[in-house]
């Protein structure tokens, strides 16, 4: 068994070979499109194939940009019992763009609330940000 998860960025534009926006197809309809792409063999693969599409709303919210003052801090200014956790949180120097964020995030809060001593380790630099300070 294979498992394909995708993401579409532009769901209301056409398709190069479906000629329908990604958000009015049928999940058949999806992987013919990416077969068509990689040149792949549609019939051999389609007919052994379940596709099941569903929408994310916000699913790519991570890969947005962001400023210092679009996101709440893990402990929110003047709160002293309350903390917002996962990946809608500021975390300064880190990146949404993995499950470590959203842990973190809760290690801070928990730590902080109970008045542990230290702060939670910082995550190690995604490789995908590592790649990126590379690139540019």
């Amino acid at each position: 068994m294979n498992i394909i998860c995708g993401i579409a960025l532009n769901p209301t534009r056409e398709g190069n070979f479906v000629k329908k926006a990604m958000y009015k197809c049928s999940g058949e309809e999806i992987l013919i499109e990416i077969l068509s792409h990689l040149q792949f063999p549609i019939e051999p693969i389609l007919s052994s194939s379940k596709t099941v599409p569903c929408g994310m709303p916000l699913g790519t919210a991570p890969l947005l940009s962001r400023h210092e003052k679009d996101r709440p801090l893990v402990i929110p200014q003047s709160t002293t019992n309350i903390a917002c956790v996962g990946q809608f949180v500021e975390i300064p120097g880190e990146t949404t763009l993995s499950m470590d964020y959203s842990v973190h995030s809760a290690q801070i809060a928990v730590t902080r609330l109970m008045g542990l001593p230290g702060e939670p380790e910082e995550i190690r630099e995604n490789r995908l940000l590592q790649v990126l300070h590379l690139m540019f």
